[in-house]
């Protein structure tokens, strides 16, 4: 069972017992059904979310609090990069949910802008699908705190600088 306390669902939408769950964000039905199936049989429960707009609205009215977030980066409307950042300032547990952003377009300048939204990890499109529940679950399990910790002390753009040291 999980020991988070931003952890829980609808009623309908109660994971296993002992069953994390991950938000996915996608404007594209496609791969929203992709990912959900990726992680259903990683063993996850999934949320789903069409619009950055309606995964703030979910966890902002507390319908759900995801134990981390896959979002896209290129959405009509609020973008994945904008989502982090607003994620970011919610109060409480909200606002620390793990978040990896994925875009299929592998630009230096948007990765950076990921990390400074504060994102934890940043993936392009197409993925590779062991490294993303590989993310997934060293952002269960907080092997990706290092980056909270460095963002909170020192600033979001620090982030990217300890990261480049440490690969």
């Amino acid at each position: 069972m999980t020991t988070k306390t931003h952890h829980f669902l609808p009623g309908h939408l109660y994971p296993k017992t002992n069953q994390y769950v991950v938000l996915v964000i996608d404007d594209m039905q496609v791969n929203r059904i992709l990912l959900s199936k990726v992680f259903t049989n990683s063993g996850y429960g999934v949320a789903e979310a069409d619009s950055a707009e309606a995964a703030i609205e979910m966890i902002s009215a507390g319908l759900i609090r995801p134990d981390v977030i896959v979002t896209d980066v290129e959405m009509p409307g609020m973008d994945g990069i904008a989502l982090t950042e607003m994620i970011r300032t919610l109060p409480g547990p909200a606002g620390e949910i793990p978040i990896i952003v994925a875009s299929g377009n592998p630009d230096s300048d948007m990765e950076m802008d990921a990390y400074d939204a504060g994102a934890d990890v940043f993936l392009t499109k197409p993925f590779n699908l062991n490294q993303l529940r590989d993310e997934v679950r060293d952002a269960i399990k907080g092997d990706n705190n290092i980056r909270v910790s460095v963002r909170r002390l020192h600033g979001k753009s620090d982030v990217n600088r300890l990261r480049t040291r440490l690969s």
